[in-house]
């Protein structure tokens, strides 16, 4: 849906679920664009015994650090977990087999723990995160991890040949004081000229976004000239009361050392901004790198260095986050070729002609991986000197509009689209470079996150695409400039087709159970019926994720069934136990008895210690949340195309192959013999 170019929307509609119709008059087509996300669960994961859990299921140190300095001897190895709040820090200091801690004489010299709770942020607007306990499970590395859990329907798209809009997702603010004049000079050798300092994906880049003014007298006016920072700012020192003023360019900056605001014993505080990043190394990879963009929602793709070589990412090197942003291409035009007094007057067919002087889509670098060969191009133009039509982008031109805004613009010579950045000559120089074999084997690669319901798809006016009308197939019509459209209280669709004089009605297109749902009851039934759905689709989810037994194996089989749209794990481990104990006393009881888990279920729940043999109490517990689910009214009146779409009913709807198979293992239950028989059989287990 990010990448789809509209031609001329002239009206939109919502239906009861929230999904959105469009018509786009120029392409005479009506669009629609689904709303659901089939995240069943975000939330944070706990062990049997209250641990944390990180992404990969590995349990978090309550206790933990995150200073780099080391309180242990390195033969130790790694101590972050030894800090003051830890109730047992002052007997780890004195066990002969945990080493000596250096220079630590009592509690109070260990750092300060960065949480009690496992988890934290450790930098302002970052994923929690946590130091594992090595000790209980995954191995040696590594020693962090992402805590808590996204959902099942977040994919990453690889684009490997575009770059990405250069404005990253911010985490950091940070202050770094200029004691002098000599330190204006050596930040002025380090920064680009928009103030990109140390700005390559392999190390950490950041962006020297203005400075703090507490220093009145000194310059004539507030900032000495420049303009103030709109930002809120809450630095580590803590929040800051003075000004703040902002610096965009090296210009900017020899205003800020001539105007002798720094100067002797004075020194001024530098406000830095640092992107959202993930150094990929011995420890971390390009799925830890997911995991962090999935957890945090304002992530929309990353990028990395990537190794035509060797067919992996650079290691070491840094994955950079995005927020709004999309992959671009550049287009570069052959200036030398155009007639630039005539520019001005160009007709349509004029303009049509110098567009064949614009080269081949290529895929620069963008600027975070090298300041001397790619590009930054951003929303706002601040820091992007690269840029040469001012802040923002023409967002909504096609591409031959786009290329005829160049063509006009005497300083651009090449652009980058979709958005159509225009670029200066250096710009367009250093793209060229960044995209050929002169850049070396290390190229820029782009992760785009993906929610598969978030696409737009043709309803009418658009060939293959078929849905029930009064008049026939709505992918049958010929529309004809459509405009406005409302969607009435049964999901149907009703829009004005409005060179053809006509309008138009296509019967609900895409609506989940919930809003499908229709009584003839009173209010107050319907109301009760829909309040009974949403707290049995809340109890199965509480149920089914209860502890990280249960989770891991609910997440497993969900996605099988969500995504593959199969039965056949679901089956295999909510109708059958197939994960139950595999001693051959074990085998011998499922294969004389049953593995059912039903009959299992039933007949364990009796026991005060439960045998071996049972599934898990979690487990049944999630059976019984899924038949209350069937049990609903709404569920049972939700038919297709709803039902088919609708992920809680889909998944509910798999415990029905549990009854559909033939069998007689309800036997075990109901016929008091082979009852007596499996009670017996069980007891042997306890």
């Amino acid at each position: 849906a990010q990448l789809v170019r509209f031609q001329s929307i002239m009206g939109f509609c919502f239906d009861a679920g929230n999904n959105m119709y469009l018509a786009d008059m120029k392409s005479s087509q009506l669009l629609y664009l689904s709303s659901k996300n089939s995240r069943l669960r975000e939330e944070a994961l706990q062990d049997d015994i209250g641990r944390s859990l990180t992404t990969k299921n590995c349990p978090c140190l309550q206790y933990w650090h995150d200073s780099e300095r080391r309180v242990c001897k390195p033969e130790m190895g790694d101590c972050r977990h030894v800090c003051r709040e830890n109730p047992n820090a002052g007997s780890l200091i004195a066990r002969d087999d945990f080493g000596t801690l250096d220079s630590i004489d009592s509690v109070d010299d260990l750092p300060p723990c960065a949480t009690t709770n496992y988890c934290t942020s450790t930098t302002p607007n970052s994923v929690a995160s946590c130091f594992l306990d090595k000790l209980k499970a995954c191995g040696e590395q590594p020693s962090w991890g992402f805590c808590g859990r996204a959902g099942l329907d977040i994919s990453f798209d690889t684009v490997p040949d575009a770059a990405l809009l250069g404005h990253a997702l911010w985490n950091e603010l940070r202050q770094e004081d200029l004691a002098g004049e000599a330190e204006i000079a050596q930040l002025r050798q380090e920064a680009s000229q928009d103030l990109w300092r140390a700005s390559s994906i392999s190390g950490t880049s950041e962006i020297v976004i203005g400075f703090i003014y507490n220093q009145t007298g000194i310059c004539t006016s507030t900032c000495c000239g420049l303009d103030s920072l709109e930002l809120s700012l809450e630095l580590q020192t803590g929040q800051v009361t003075e000004v703040a003023c902002a610096l965009r360019n090296l210009t900017d900056l020899d205003i800020l050392q001539g105007s002798g605001l720094v100067s002797g014993t004075q020194k001024v505080s530098l406000v830095l901004q640092v992107p959202a990043h993930l150094h990929i190394g011995d420890e971390m990879t390009v799925d830890d790198c997911e995991d962090r963009c999935r957890l945090q929602e304002e992530c929309t793709a990353f990028a990395i260095v990537y190794n035509s070589t060797t067919g992996t990412a650079a290691s070491p090197s840094t994955c950079i986050f995005f927020t709004e942003n999309y992959p671009y291409y550049v287009y570069q035009l052959d200036r030398s070729l155009l007639n630039e007094t005539i520019v001005p007057d160009l007709t349509a067919e004029e303009f049509e002609g110098y567009r064949q002087h614009f080269g081949a889509a290529i895929s620069p670098h963008s600027r975070i991986h090298d300041a001397d060969l790619g590009i930054y191009v951003s929303d706002t133009s601040y820091h992007a000197h690269d840029m040469v039509a001012g802040p923002f982008p023409e967002a909504a031109l096609l591409l031959k509009e786009c290329q005829d805004l160049c063509i006009s613009n005497s300083d651009c010579y090449a652009i980058a689209y979709p958005g159509c950045y225009l670029l200066s000559a250096s710009a367009s120089q250093r793209a060229g470079i960044a995209a050929s074999s002169e850049g070396g084997a290390n190229a820029t690669i782009v992760f785009v996150k993906q929610y598969p319901d978030h696409s737009v798809t043709g309803v009418a006016g658009f060939p293959n695409v078929y849905a029930s009308s009064t008049d026939g197939n709505a992918g049958d019509t010929n529309l004809n400039r459509p405009g406005q459209c409302v969607v009435d209280s049964s999901g149907s669709v009703q829009f004005a087709d409005v060179w053809n004089q006509k309008i138009h009605r296509i019967s609900g297109y895409d609506i989940d159970c919930i809003h499908a749902y229709a009584s003839d009851a009173t209010r107050t039934k319907y109301n009760a019926e829909i309040q009974l759905y949403e707290w049995s689709l809340a109890n199965a989810s509480q149920a089914c994720t209860q502890d990280a037994q249960i989770e891991t194996l609910y997440t497993y089989v969900q996605q099988s069934v969500l995504k593959d749209r199969t039965t056949t794990e679901f089956e295999s481990r909510f109708c059958w136990y197939g994960n139950g104990p595999s001693d051959v006393a074990s085998v011998t009881f499922y294969e004389s008895y049953t593995s059912n888990v039903l009959v299992l279920c039933r007949a364990c729940e009796h026991f005060d210690v439960r045998p071996t043999v049972c599934p898990m109490l979690s487990l049944c517990d999630c059976r019984d949340a899924m038949v209350d689910i069937l049990k609903t009214e709404v569920y049972q009146k939700c038919s297709a195309p709803g039902s088919r779409q609708d992920p809680w009913h889909v998944w509910a709807s798999s415990y029905l192959s549990c009854w559909l198979a033939p069998s007689n293992e309800t036997e075990w239950l109901t016929d008091s013999a082979k009852n007596a028989s499996l009670w017996q059989a069980l007891q042997s287990f306890r």
